[in-house]
């Protein structure tokens, strides 16, 4: 969506890059089809205005990713075809496990198709429709991964400029993953246009002018979208996060996360968090203030980590979702590793 999109209705939650999840959008390919002997298409993921987005599986790598290409009618654009492009070139520099991969820009009979990290999950809207405000431990874990991704993409000279719900997607293993640079630019660049998504546009961002301050903006309103007393499963409930983060003086849910949110949506750039890093490192001060949790003993010893344990095992979600792939066509893996790398407990 760009910033003309109008707060007076609903907008519908846009197909999100490498979701999981099959949809019926009209595309170009059918199920089945094999692109340049490469790649056999699974079924359509996806369509926004610009872009169509297909599961499909490499068949000499045999792992599956997501390509993603230029409507028909758009292929001829030469211009759309270099802002494709631009957003290749933008994703390859950022390398995190919260950040969806891209791996190559190929052609196939003419047109042009990103291929990309296949992403098995769920947006962080669905998330958030479904059983908001989260609890505060799942909220923690959720947005201490985008923020991670998020500084990823920061230290990698780029601001993402469309940080939104939809735009985070949440796998079954509980990895949290920032999709979608379609809007991305260098941060060195300055002033320009005005894109992004309103309802998450920070105040300078609407004139044009980014910086990775605008992004921890757009992440303070999710933030407060994640804890507001009375969720966010309609639009009016939505539009008044929106309207309230934006009111003056800010009013921001009352949570244990009051401060820090008002504080990351703070109209004058220069009031808010420095970094992705700083504010992730205040929502855990908040953390362990509210929760006490320094009578936890989160190392079981010898031990093997069990159910009871699950809040303490982290940091080894791709690894599952790899583990949990493979077995969709084995009955056995040998787990190996150097002694005290963690076996037991993964």
């Amino acid at each position: 969506m760009s910033q003309d999109e109008p707060w007076g209705r609903d907008p519908a939650p846009q197909p999100t890059e490498a979701v999981g999840g099959e949809v019926d959008c009209g595309l170009a390919f059918e199920p089945g089809t094999v692109l340049g002997d490469r790649y056999r298409i699974r079924s359509a993921l996806g369509a926004g205005g610009m872009g169509e987005v297909w599961h499909a599986v490499d068949l000499k790598l045999r792992v599956e990713v997501a390509l993603k290409g230029l409507r028909p009618e758009l292929v001829v654009d030469e211009a759309r075809r270099e802002s494709l492009r631009s957003e290749v070139r933008a994703a390859r520099e950022v390398v995190s496990p919260n950040v969806c991969r891209v791996f190559d820009l190929i052609e196939i009979d003419g047109q042009e198709l990103v291929s990309m990290e296949y992403v098995d999950g769920t947006t962080l809207l669905e998330v958030l429709r479904e059983r908001a405000p989260l609890e505060p431990s799942e909220a923690q874990q959720i947005a201490s991964q985008f923020l991670a991704g998020l500084e990823a993409i920061h230290q990698a000279g780029l601001v993402h400029r469309d940080v939104k719900p939809e735009n985070i997607m949440v796998t079954r293993t509980g990895r949290v993953v920032v999709m979608d640079f379609g809007l991305a630019r260098s941060a060195a660049e300055g002033a320009g246009t005005v894109s992004g998504t309103r309802a998450y546009m920070a105040p300078e961002q609407a004139e044009g002018v980014t910086d990775a301050r605008s992004d921890l903006f757009s992440a303070g309103v999710i933030l407060a979208e994640m804890v507001s007393p009375g969720g966010i499963r309609d639009f009016e409930s939505r539009k008044g996060v929106w309207d309230a983060v934006r009111s003056d003086p800010v009013q921001v849910p009352d949570s244990p996360w009051a401060t820090v949110v008002k504080r990351a949506v703070a109209k004058d750039p220069e009031n808010r968090f420095a970094s992705a890093h700083e504010l992730t490192r205040a929502l855990e001060e908040v953390a362990f203030r509210v929760h006490d949790e320094t009578g936890l003993e989160p190392y079981p010893g010898l031990s093997s980590f069990d159910e009871d344990d699950a809040e303490y095992f982290f940091g080894r979600e791709a690894e599952v979702e790899a583990v949990w792939q493979k077995l969709q066509s084995a009955q056995f893996l040998g787990i190996i590793g150097a002694s005290g790398s963690g076996k037991s407990s993964f």
